[in-house]
C-alpha cells in the first residue's frame, strides 16, 4: 500500500491541548486489473461535536483485482507528468536522509519498510528508500504557514497534494509556489509543487487555500 494523495479542509484549526473525536470512513473504492485506489475520509470534531477538519486521504494498492469471467484486459494506463512551473518562486529546499525517515517512523507508526530500508525499497521495484508522504506535506506546510500565511496556522483552510513520484532518500529537493492569487471566494490561493529544479517532473504536487 502507498500513500497517494491527502487533502485536508479546514473549518477551524484546533489547539495541541484540545480533545478531538474522530469518525473515519471508506468513500470510495476505485479497482481495475492493475491497481485498486481507496479514498479514506476522516472528520474531526471537537468535545461539542462541531466540526473542526476533514480529511480526505488516497490509498494505492498496486496488484490485480479480481476479474470476471470473460473480462478482457484494459490498457496499460498513461503515467501523467506533471513539471515544476518555470518562474515557479522556491521557498526551502531540501534533503530527507535515512536517520529522518526512521525518526519520522518512530513519531508515526509508519514502519513501511520502503521508507527506512534502501534494501527493502529496492525489492519493492524503487530505487532506494524514500520519505512518507505525511513528512513531506508537513513539511510543505510548515514552510508554506511560515512563507506565506506570516507565522499564523491558522490562516490556513485548504491543503491538497498529489504524490507524484518518490521523494528519495539522500536527495535534493525543493518547494515552490507557483500561480498566487486572490481566490474569487476570498483570501489567497497558490498552486505546490515538490521538484528537484523548475523544468523538472514534480514528486509531488497540489494547492493551498488560506484567508487574507
Amino acid at each position: 500500500m502507498l500513500h497517494a494523495g491527502n487533502e485536508v479542509r479546514f473549518d477551524r484549526v484546533p489547539s495541541t491541548a484540545e480533545p478531538l473525536t474522530l469518525e473515519a470512513r471508506v468513500a470510495s473504492v476505485d479497482a481495475n486489473e492493475r491497481r485498486t485506489i481507496v479514498l479514506v475520509r476522516t472528520v474531526h470534531r471537537d468535545e461539542s461535536g462541531s466540526q473542526l477538519f476533514t480529511v480526505d486521504t488516497t490509498l494505492f494498492f498496486p496488484g490485480a483485482a479480481p476479474r470476471e469471467a470473460g473480462s478482457k484486459q484494459k490498457k496499460t494506463e498513461k503515467k501523467d507528468t506533471v513539471r515544476v512551473p518555470f518562474g515557479a518562486r522556491e521557498i526551502h529546499r531540501f534533503r530527507v536522509r535515512l536517520a529522518d525517515s526512521r525518526a519520522y517512523a518512530a513519531v508515526s507508526g509508519d514502519f513501511n519498510p520502503v521508507h527506512i530500508s534502501h534494501l527493502a525499497a529496492r525489492l519493492s521495484g524503487f530505487r532506494g528508500a524514500f520519505a512518507h508522504g505525511y513528512a513531506i506535506k508537513a513539511r510543505i506546510a510548515h514552510r508554506l504557514i511560515h512563507t506565506a500565511l506570516g507565522g499564523e496556522p491558522t490562516r490556513l483552510e485548504r491543503l491538497a497534494v498529489r504524490f507524484r513520484r518518490p521523494v528519495y532518500l539522500e536527495t535534493e529537493t525543493g518547494i515552490y509556489l507557483a500561480e498566487e492569487r486572490d481566490d474569487p471566494a476570498g483570501g489567497r490561493r497558490a498552486e505546490l509543487y515538490v521538484g528537484p529544479g523548475p523544468g523538472e517532473s514534480a514528486q509531488v504536487s497540489g494547492e493551498a487555500h488560506w484567508s487574507a
